[in-house]
């Protein structure tokens, strides 16, 4: 920036972001280590300063350079607590509280014009009251088979969620918009994991996650409720499913070599990517597969990956289609072990 000139330099805009979290935590056991308590305090602090150059025209048709500053202060204070108690060696109940700030990143605030991301001076914070509650059992080993669970049901009601602006025009190729704050939303939901294991040879896993996340209230500037709409967001998978296998083989080819395959799916519903219902994606079924051969030294590995074999349509959550069939070979050589 030094190296333009003067000029060039009176006249752009700066934008300066300072952000920091201070936390407090305080853990506890009882009952012989079986209950598991922490207790946390944290204070979020995000402070903005935007300096636009703008020029003025006098009555006697002088013009003049004038700054424009808008520095902006953001204090707030989140806590809560988690827990955990073994019910059994290897049966864990949990359960969490917590009231969350997520503060704004500088992109979410000063835009980024090459992602089609605009500015937003005014966006604030969110907050949230999160409450979990999970199980968790294993891993457990009967004979050679070794398997475990874990389930995790969750409740969040957020406050001012931010989330790029979606435009309601349909067919739109390009949509340049800033990050906004939405009143009131809503998300109930869990997830789940089943992981298996046979003679550490085997390993297959499932893993879903369900929920819904409600657009409940829009406010006004006072914070009162102008608009109920009870509607779904938009650009949220609200339910998918992915499932791998892998098995190992030894003594492949080589002594004290390893061979292991794998497969990989995913699964991801129907989600609404506008608030208009017809914007809706297709249902998406990836599926990968793939090897890797170490040699007897385990020094050097070669490894083989063949993406989306199917060649499915598949996207991420703003609907960008993402690459097709690839296939990657990947090399690894390990120099020494620390």
């Amino acid at each position: 920036m030094r190296c333009l000139p003067e000029l060039i330099r009176n006249f752009l805009a700066t934008r300066d972001l300072d952000k920091s979290v201070t936390s407090f935590a305080y853990e506890m056991q009882a009952f012989q280590a079986r209950l598991k308590a922490n207790f946390f305090v944290k204070n979020y602090y995000l402070k903005t300063e935007q300096v636009t150059p703008t020029i003025l025209v006098g009555q006697d048709g002088q013009r003049s350079v004038i700054m424009d500053t808008d520095i902006r202060n953001t204090n707030f204070t989140g806590y809560g607590f988690a827990s955990s108690y073994a019910v059994f060696p290897k049966a864990l109940i949990m359960f969490s509280a917590e009231k969350a700030i997520r503060l704004p990143n500088e992109n979410e605030i000063f835009g980024l014009p090459g992602q089609n991301i605009l500015s937003n001076p005014n966006l604030g914070p969110e907050q949230s009251n999160n409450f979990n509650v999970g199980l968790r059992l294993g891993p457990y080993l009967i004979n050679n088979h070794k398997f475990s669970f874990y389930g995790n049901a969750f409740w969040r009601n957020i406050q001012d969620k931010i989330v790029q602006q979606i435009s309601n025009r349909v067919n739109e190729a390009v949509q340049a918009t800033p990050f906004v704050n939405l009143g009131k939303t809503q998300s109930v939901g869990f997830e789940t994991s089943i992981q298996y294991s046979f003679k550490e040879r085997l390993f297959a896993g499932v893993n879903l996650s369900k929920f819904n996340s409600i657009y409940k209230d829009r406010y006004d500037e006072n914070g009162n409720t102008i608009i109920h709409y009870n509607k779904q967001l938009p650009n949220e998978p609200y339910f998918t499913v992915n499932g791998n296998l892998q098995y190992n083989f030894k003594n492949v080819i080589q002594s004290k070599s390893e061979l292991n395959l794998y497969y990989y799916c995913g699964y991801v519903a129907p989600f609404y990517t506008s608030w208009l219902e017809i914007d809706r994606t297709t249902a998406q079924f990836p599926q990968d597969l793939g090897l890797s051969y170490a040699f007897p030294n385990k020094q050097f590995v070669v490894s083989f990956d063949a993406k989306n074999i199917f060649d499915e349509q598949v996207y991420d959550n703003f609907v960008a289609q993402k690459p097709g069939r690839a296939f990657y070979i990947k090399l690894n050589y390990t120099i020494s072990k620390f």
